[in-house]
């Protein structure tokens, strides 16, 4: 597919395709709010679902995404194998077998990989040594392995004071006390009183 005719149009995919954020694309492809009026809204976001939900505007962020993934060489195997190389480190690899950790170009490649930053130290004038590894965190690669994955799926409780349940005693009393209100002004003598429930 070629780039869009309109300039703006074709702005706001290479935008939205490089940040995801479709207000902030909107607003930098040139979009006013006049432009943003005519999709209905005052809103940047709500112009941004507008235009996404446009089949043209769909595929040319599709095949915008899909480029950049194979310029990039980006496939959903590669960026697991990152991952796996961080959840999966082990220590060991660090040290030769007296004990010394060894300098990075030494590291094997899976071992580099899980690397976030090193200090290295002047040994004599022209060597240095690895004198601190940090690695990315273990934890959070295993969490979005899993969830890529599918072993590990987020549920989130919601739950009243101390992990009771949601009192909604005060919402009730105000609910009630509306319609008692309209009953007696007249204007909902048709509304049948609601038997209370009680929890077990």
């Amino acid at each position: 597919m070629p780039p869009l005719k309109n300039p703006r149009a074709e702005a706001f995919c290479q935008h939205y395709a490089r940040t995801g954020n479709g207000g902030r694309s909107v607003v930098a492809a040139g979009y006013e709010a006049k432009t943003w009026e005519q999709h209905g809204s005052t809103s940047s976001s709500v112009c941004a679902n507008q235009l996404l939900k446009t089949i043209k505007i769909q595929q040319r962020v599709a095949e915008i995404m899909e480029q950049r993934a194979r310029r990039l060489a980006v496939t959903e195997d590669r960026w697991l194998k990152e991952l796996a190389c961080i959840g999966f480190a082990d220590a060991g690899g660090f040290y030769d077998d007296d004990g010394n950790l060894l300098s990075i170009a030494d590291l094997p490649q899976e071992a580099r990989a899980a690397v976030a930053s090193f200090e290295e130290e002047q040994v004599g004038r022209l060597r240095t040594k690895t004198k601190k590894v940090k690695c990315h965190s273990k934890t959070e690669a295993l969490r979005m392995i899993g969830q890529a994955q599918g072993y590990l799926v987020e549920t989130h409780e919601h739950g009243g004071i101390g992990g009771g349940p949601i009192e909604v005693t005060a919402v009730k009393q105000e609910i009630a006390g509306k319609l008692a209100r309209l009953r007696d002004a007249g204007n909902a003598t048709s509304l049948p009183e609601q038997p209370e429930r009680r929890s077990a």
